[in-house]
């Protein structure tokens, strides 16, 4: 159920509507110049955001789902607070102001989270995985089927063993990684 939370007195139709507690305020920081009609306002959301795919598109040709479940949050954070946001203050037109802020959030969120195309389905992995980590899960995920239908010892040993060599592929794939952002 969706809550109204703008309780700021004035005399402008600005509806926030939520369906967790938030808090409304003035907003003492602006990125765009001020209409005299809606203020800038600061909504205050609770973090604790259930994770799901949410939508992010230019156009009706390019839509995203991108999926929070897996995203680095401590890196998506630190982007967003290093970005240039200046471009937005030389901007008149909030439409335009709008639409280059959507372009620049945009831009991190495709480099930060798990994003899967509606239009092809074909991405399933993290781009960060290699060819030999998906392999090795394919590989493991096939013995599993087989395993499951055969209940053979034979197979269960196979899927074990690619198990745990998938595990140490992405463990050592993860301490390489780790050791180049030191």
């Amino acid at each position: 159920m969706l809550y109204q939370y703008n309780f700021v007195s004035n005399r402008i139709l600005d509806l926030v509507l939520c369906n967790k507690l938030c808090n409304v305020v003035y907003s003492p920081e602006i990125l765009l110049k001020e209409d005299c009609h809606h203020p800038a306002l600061l909504i205050a959301i609770d973090s604790e955001v259930e994770a799901r795919y949410f939508s992010l598109s230019n156009s009706k040709n390019d839509e995203l789902d991108l999926n929070y479940k897996k995203v680095n949050f401590h890196d998506l954070s630190l982007e967003l607070s290093l970005t240039d946001w200046s471009s937005l203050s030389s901007v008149s037109d909030t439409d335009n102001g709008v639409d280059i802020f959507y372009n620049i959030l945009r831009q991190i969120l495709i480099k930060h989270v798990l994003e899967k195309s509606k239009l092809n389905y074909s991405r399933q992995f993290l781009r960060c995985f290699s060819k030999d980590v998906i392999y090795l899960w394919k590989a493991k995920e096939k013995v599993k089927k087989k395993y499951k239908l055969s209940k053979r010892p034979e197979d269960h040993d196979e899927f074990k063993r690619l198990r745990s060599s998938l595990i140490t592929e992405v463990y050592e794939k993860f301490v390489e990684n780790n050791l180049k952002n030191c």
